[in-house]
């Protein structure tokens, strides 16, 4: 929680320019801009609107192993390789942080776009979490049908030993 208040405060520092000396490139320019030019104090306006992303970016590939180790190992769905549409969201964030490397002219567009593919991703990985919670309903249905089977069976047992002890004529078949 700290650590996104902080993005969110460095956030609204950069895009209402209330960081001196402002860029007005901050926001509209990716990495390549501050690797390809010379550092200049106005530089950090544009390192701080980038760290946000950067930092996303980061948590986001510890997130996207940690899901793909559930959906390879744990989830309710088997999938034959580890390949599998748990590692969606993967793609999404290398999508995200190499759109945030481009210069002036594409930074626009292309940050964006990594943008919705990353957000994208993460919709389609929420696909395979509903098949997951849909297989554990399934899952739980079948062990209470089975629960249910086991309760009145042994219910007719209990009839039937009672039945027994009660005539002594059908104990002797």
């Amino acid at each position: 929680r700290a650590i996104a208040l902080a993005l969110f405060a460095i956030g609204i520092l950069v895009n209402f320019n209330l960081i001196e000396p402002s860029n007005p490139k901050a926001g509209r320019v990716g990495w390549y801009y501050l690797i390809s030019e010379q550092w200049a104090k106005d530089h950090l306006h544009v390192l701080l609107g980038l760290l946000p992303i950067g930092v996303s970016s980061l948590f986001s590939f510890y997130f996207c192993v940690a899901l793909w180790r559930y959906g390879t190992t744990y989830s309710m769905v088997v999938h034959a390789s580890p390949c599998n549409p748990w590692f969606s969201p993967f793609f999404g964030t290398l999508a995200l942080c190499g759109c945030q490397f481009f210069g002036p002219r594409w930074f626009p567009l292309l940050s964006n776009l990594g943008i919705f593919v990353f957000v994208e991703s993460v919709l389609l990985m929420f696909m395979e979490v509903n098949k997951d919670m849909e297989a554990a309903n399934d899952l739980r249905d079948f062990l209470d049908a089975i629960g249910g089977k086991r309760t009145e069976l042994a219910r007719l047992k209990k009839t039937e030993s009672e039945t027994l002890q009660n005539d002594p004529d059908r104990a002797s078949e």
